[in-house]
């Protein structure tokens, strides 16, 4: 019996456990996945198997296994008067799983409970053909970021992405030549950073929360500043390598990682600070503001370390050719505070300078049409 370390060693699950009943054939991929295993979850969190095959098992090849309690399934089913109904994706839980009489509509999730584990097992099954298709669509969108210097969309959708956090790394438990071949498609450390270009504050949000300081709604501007610094958090902890997307992690990892504690530390600090008085707001407000310049900087400081990536000096000379002089004061790519040990920060302006430029009425630093 193979053993599964998890949650820091304190969480010890049997592979065979995990993958008793999982309708599998000898050619497919099989990944086991969990928060658990990041280290990042609890003692209940759910554990995911995900299965790519050539082949959707059918409601007929589990209507012999009692072990799961649940299923979703696509095809045609028959409606309480008898007549046929085209459904695209159904729930049956329970009694109903049971009854069901359509042996041939395809699975794409089951759920059941782990038992001696207090946690709940999801096995999901994706198509060879999708999978392949979906790692070409991510390859083609990183390339991108070569040559694209604006705000970017993610590579494909939240659930696409969780699947591609799951696929890249679980634990193989079948099909790992398969697996490995597949991964070549991709290349993690440009993903990494298309991650990062996607996790930026837009200007309009961010001019949002200068106006909501100035006009003293505090309400406003301290959620708006702890959303900021959440999201630019995410984009460093990418950059760094995670390619979990799921935003409820991020004070998570952030606790957990031995690199940037000279950010991380005033990101919790800071996320955990009073906000009661003015003074607080205010407080709070300008060290958030700090935050996100020491969080653009430290990020094109890893950028410009990986000859991979495009540097910050690089992209700015690319930059000056679309967008004017405050765009490249306070853009994603040139957000630096004081940063001055390189020629490229000659632009740069700290976001507590920028406030007074706002309190001031320069029309000059808007945003153009």
């Amino acid at each position: 019996m193979t053993f599964i370390s998890a949650w820091n060693g304190e969480v010890s699950i049997s592979r065979e456990s995990i993958l008793e009943g999982v309708l599998r054939g000898d050619g497919d991929i099989v990944i086991i996945s969990s928060t658990l295993l990041e280290g990042i979850g609890n003692p209940v969190a759910d554990v995911d198997v995900c299965v790519v095959t050539r082949r959707l098992p059918t409601m007929g090849e589990l209507a012999a296994n009692e072990q799961h309690t649940g299923v979703i399934y696509t095809g045609v089913i028959l409606d309480d008067v008898g007549e046929h109904a085209n459904v695209h994706q159904a729930v049956l839980k329970g009694p109903d799983l049971k009854k069901f009489n359509n042996p041939s509509a395809q699975i794409r999730v089951t759920y059941s409970h782990l038992d001696g584990f207090g946690t709940r097992r999801d096995v999901q099954y994706f198509l060879f053909d999708d999978v392949q298709t979906l790692l070409k669509t991510i390859a083609s969108q990183n390339a991108l970021t070569q040559t694209n210097l604006g705000q970017m969309n993610p590579p494909a959708s939240l659930e696409d992405l969780r699947f591609f956090h799951r696929f890249s790394t679980g634990v193989i438990a079948g099909g790992a030549p398969l697996h490995e071949h597949l991964m070549e498609m991709i290349d993690l450390r440009l993903y990494c950073y298309h991650l990062y270009r996607t996790r930026h504050v837009p200007y309009t949000d961010f001019q949002d929360l200068i106006g909501a300081y100035l006009a003293k709604n505090w309400d406003m501007a301290t959620q708006m500043a702890r959303q900021f610094i959440l999201l630019e958090a995410q984009g460093l902890l990418h950059l760094r390598g995670i390619t979990n997307p799921n935003p409820k992690w991020i004070t998570t990892f952030a606790q957990r990682m031995k690199s940037d504690s000279d950010i991380f530390g005033p990101l919790l600090t800071l996320l955990r600070a009073s906000t009661e008085t003015e003074a607080q707001s205010v407080s709070m407000v300008l060290g958030s503001l700090d935050l996100l310049d020491a969080i653009r900087v430290r990020c094109l400081e890893i950028a410009d370390t990986d000859p991979s990536l495009p540097s910050a000096e690089d992209m700015l000379q690319l930059w000056t050719k679309y967008r004017s002089v405050f765009d490249r004061k306070h853009s994603h790519i040139m957000l630096g505070g004081e940063y001055q040990s390189k020629a490229v920060w000659k632009h740069a302006i700290p976001n507590r300078e920028f406030i007074g430029l706002m309190q001031r009425g320069l029309d000059a630093f808007s945003l153009p049409d």
